[in-house]
């Protein structure tokens, strides 16, 4: 989705959900498409990946924006608990967490391919030297499988 449809449409879904005084904004992350921003427990801006939005279809950039408008309304302490996904249900956001793998990520100036289920994981930073990276995928399911990492040929 481009930039400028998709600051169209979190500022409609902001200012229909009576959050018009929260401001939209893009920040640099690579690995979350939105983030809500709290100062004292009130909601100081809402901001999207522009990286990622640029990958993300209408829907998922639709989703993402609901899902960061839930935690504006449910407050910062409440993080993807009962109160979240009440909110979330509320204003037809799905009240799940994001970190399902949905999201698309772009490519790292890094990678490196997992051995054991040939994932492959991006850094965007320079990996230090002699360190060695767990597949988190393989980690989850109790099995230690290690990514030798490489730059990507431009």
């Amino acid at each position: 989705m481009n930039q400028t449809d998709a600051l169209t449409l979190a500022r409609t879904l902001l200012d229909s959900h009576g959050l018009s005084q929260i401001p939209i904004g893009w920040n640099h992350r690579k690995c979350s498409a939105g983030m809500a921003h709290f100062l004292a427990g009130e909601c100081t801006q809402i901001s999207l990946s522009l990286q990622v939005t640029l990958l993300s279809s209408r829907e998922s950039v639709t989703d993402t924006i609901l899902h960061e408008i839930a935690h504006a309304k449910a407050g910062r302490d409440a993080g993807h608990g009962l109160a979240w996904k009440l909110a979330a249900m509320e204003i037809g956001a799905r009240p799940t967490a994001c970190d399902t793998g949905e999201c698309p990520q772009p490519k790292g100036r890094y990678f490196g391919t997992c051995p054991t289920c040939a994932q492959e994981v991006n850094k965007y930073r320079r990996p230090i030297p002699g360190a060695r990276y767990i597949c988190v995928s393989c980690k989850r399911k109790g099995i230690r499988s290690f990514i030798e990492l490489q730059e990507r040929v431009k």
